[in-house]
């Protein structure tokens, strides 16, 4: 469910019980019996509404987090959806070894790594390894060699390819 400023909310009002106790967090009682929400099946029948209502309350906060305090302060499952910003500052993520820094292309020179979330599962004999994308046409020997190419066609290629590229370029 959408809040303020782009944030969003995973809730689990899967029951009748959660049902009363998100209605009464809402100052809402008489949304408990109300025909369109009696139950989760009226409730994923009637899911419209249940969202523009659950969201219209989400924007009263300035932050999901505001709400997701209440939410688990009254017993309903709920987590906020992660953004790239969220991931990056959460302690435990950095603490976990969830964050990497990945390596940027050479020119990048202003960048040279940028943080992303790595890989969070552990195994014995394999570790993760993050290296930086290759460079397009960084591996054309390589790969054109082994296709059976000789390295004096592999740059014959690349001449027309370039000759190709700026010619485009021109029009």
């Amino acid at each position: 469910f959408k809040g303020n400023h782009g944030e969003s909310i995973v809730m689990g009002i899967l029951s009748n019980n959660l049902w009363e106790k998100f209605c009464n967090l809402l100052n809402r009682p008489e949304l408990i019996d109300d025909p369109r929400f009696s139950s989760n099946n009226l409730r994923v029948e009637n899911k419209p509404a249940l969202i523009e209502l659950i969201e219209g309350w989400l924007r009263t906060f300035d932050h999901i987090s505001e709400a997701s305090r209440l939410l688990m302060d009254a017993g309903i499952p709920c987590a906020k959806i992660y953004n790239m910003k969220d991931i990056n500052e959460d302690p435990h993520y950095n603490a976990c070894g969830w964050i990497a820094e990945m390596p940027m292309m050479e020119e990048m020179t202003s960048l040279p790594t940028r943080r992303f979330p790595a890989n969070p599962f552990g195994f014995s004999e394999f570790e993760a390894e993050y290296r930086r994308a290759p460079a397009l046409g960084e591996h054309n020997h390589e790969i054109l060699e082994s296709l059976g190419y000789s390295a004096q066609e592999i740059d014959e290629m690349e001449r027309r390819w370039e000759d190709e590229v700026n010619a485009k370029r021109r029009k």
